[in-house]
């Protein structure tokens, strides 16, 4: 079974769309990891650490990768990271 064969979609009872859980093994849905980007993960390293994806059987590896790289350059586009500090000096 390849990783992206273990996504599972799951219909949300509050906004009545669909949650797509990336991690089955640790319940981590796109939008935790999308989350994640934004409060300044960057590297699966980093994810693994705050999340615990891909910590179990391995499989959502190559999904998460992807994820998480979509979520950062799209943060990187829309000028969250890597935004240059101004001093008053």
């Amino acid at each position: 079974m390849s990783a992206l064969q273990s996504v599972t979609l799951l219909p949300n009872p509050i906004w009545g769309v669909l949650k797509m859980i990336i991690c089955v093994c640790n319940n981590i849905s796109e939008r935790e990891i999308q989350q994640a980007v934004a409060l300044g993960v960057s590297t699966m390293e980093q994810l693994r650490d705050d999340l615990g994806v891909a910590t179990c059987c391995g499989k959502c590896f190559a999904c998460a990768k992807h994820v998480l790289n979509e979520s950062v350059l799209a943060d990187a586009s829309a000028g969250r990271l890597l935004q240059p500090t101004i001093s008053a000096s």
